[in-house]
């Protein structure tokens, strides 16, 4: 298995991240499947034990990449012979609410879950003094230091953090609406929580010298409050932390899972992006025509991949290469969060389209 440093170079779920670069048309197709398909298929369990049970993680993931390797050996990915090494633990959305104070939720059959807190809960949030004894991260700190001692790696721990308006809907759910249009003090005590957990959980990071190469700055909940509101309320905000990139040289992606054309107005008043990952509604000429400096990297519906047949699926992603052809070398496609009963051949025509368009 690859280092995980190197791994978890874009993808958060980076033990369920499958990336192939030659020969294709493009610069990268990377596929990622869900806990649910997991399970199914392999009685690999994704459940609270996963988190928690770094050996248990370890080995699940050894075997997650022999499994891809033998399942789709035309398309090179996974690895035959992986051995279990360091995998990362990650909560992944649950991260904000846990390390507020809030239950996770464990099945199985998706990635851990939280709910948003009590509204008096929210009222009596306070930053911690120390972010390394919060959990899930002091969690991450210590599975970190208990596999590199165990496989004798020098992994470093990396503090997970989402973006500002991803905090606030997940600590304050649909509440959120309101609390921003009539700048509440609740809404503002919610800012300055996310602020501050920023600026704790990137100084670990910078110290620890455990940033990606690329960090993944998560704008999927920018789709539910739009892009008036967006620039109005949080933008500001977000120049604070890219400018905290842009002095420590940290390059960065801008995650948005939504529908990207009518953002490119407020996104473009930021300087320089390094890469861009845009939804499956999204124009992808149009993200690489308005950042000509960055990659682009095209979310496929995974709704399109189970339910079309081989012959429309090879229509559609013939139709989304050819909007793009120029920029071959600039553009990435990601086929994400497949479920169970997807079928193996529409995954494996995605791969041949994107390998006869070189």
């Amino acid at each position: 298995m690859a280092d995980m440093n190197v791994r978890e170079q874009v993808y958060f779920n980076s033990d369920n991240c499958f990336t192939l670069r030659e020969p294709l048309g493009i610069k990268a197709l990377t596929f990622t499947w869900m806990p649910s398909w997991w399970k199914a298929n392999y009685g690999i369990v994704m459940d609270e034990r996963y988190s928690m049970d770094a050996d248990y993680r370890m080995d699940a993931a050894a075997a997650m990449e022999r499994f891809i390797a033998g399942r789709f050996p035309m398309m090179r990915i996974g690895n035959a012979s992986a051995a279990a090494a360091p995998v990362p633990p990650n909560w992944i959305n649950a991260t904000t609410v846990a390390a507020a104070g809030g239950r996770v939720y464990y099945s199985g059959n998706h990635y851990p879950t939280t709910k948003p807190l009590s509204l008096e809960d929210i009222d009596k949030l306070e930053l911690p003094e120390n972010i390394e004894s919060v959990f899930p991260y002091s969690e991450t700190i210590r599975q970190t230091v208990y596999m590199n001692e165990a496989h004798q790696t020098g992994f470093k721990p990396h503090l997970f953090k989402n973006s500002i308006v991803n905090d606030l809907v997940q600590l304050c759910g649909d509440q959120i609406m309101l609390e921003m249009m009539d700048e509440t003090s609740r809404f503002r005590t919610l800012l300055a929580y996310s602020l501050g957990m920023w600026k704790k959980t990137m100084a670990f990071n910078f110290a620890k010298g455990s940033m990606p190469p690329i960090f993944m700055l998560l704008n999927c909940a920018t789709q539910i409050i739009g892009p008036k509101a967006y620039e109005e309320y949080f933008f500001t905000h977000d120049m604070n932390i890219i400018r905290m990139f842009y002095d420590h040289q940290q390059r960065f992606m801008l995650h948005h899972c939504g529908h990207f054309d009518h953002f490119i107005p407020v996104y473009r008043k930021i300087p320089h992006v390094d890469m861009i990952q845009i939804g499956f509604t999204s124009d992808a000429g149009k993200a690489l025509d308005a950042f000509p400096e960055a990659d682009v990297e095209y979310i496929f519906s995974p709704y399109e991949v189970m339910n079309s047949s081989r012959e429309a699926l090879r229509k559609r992603t013939l139709d989304l290469l050819s909007r793009i052809r120029g920029e071959e070398r600039r553009f990435s496609i990601v086929v994400a969060d497949l479920e169970t009963g997807v079928p193996d051949e529409n995954i494996v025509e995605i791969y041949n389209c994107c390998k006869a368009f070189a």
